[in-house]
């Protein structure tokens, strides 16, 4: 993606991806994450690959923290802005920094091992 225009890369992924996330969702985690109250999601995935507006469209998420790709004259660089890309402790550490003034999620969902840092934060996992 190095040197793509930003908008491009804008313009893809809202065309493709929602349908290719759509397909991806497990029936029962979704049913239980729009259970939630607050919903918060934390993704590994770059930020241009405009995950967020599917989250907050089609899935209700409140707050979506994702990997933040830098760009410069409105192309990306790849280089990953701090605090890098969100597996394993960075999750944690970006989850506890947008919930430092309000008391942290109760629920957590994962599916993997790099999910266990920011899981172990919450009170049911």
């Amino acid at each position: 993606m190095a040197g793509v225009k930003v908008s491009n890369i804008e313009s893809v992924a809202r065309a493709a991806l929602p349908k290719f996330y759509s397909t991806d969702q497990h029936p029962e985690a979704c049913r239980v994450f729009s259970a939630c109250g607050k919903r918060c999601v934390l993704i590994a995935n770059p930020m241009v690959m405009v995950v967020e507006p599917f989250l907050k469209e089609f899935l209700g998420s409140d707050l979506v923290l994702e990997t933040e790709i830098d760009s410069w004259n409105g192309r990306v660089t790849e280089l990953v802005k701090p605090p890098r890309v969100l597996v394993g402790c960075n999750k944690a550490d970006a989850l506890l920094k947008a919930f430092k003034d309000i008391s942290l999620p109760d629920l957590a969902l994962g599916d993997r091992k790099t999910d266990y840092p920011y899981m172990k934060i919450c009170k049911v996992i």
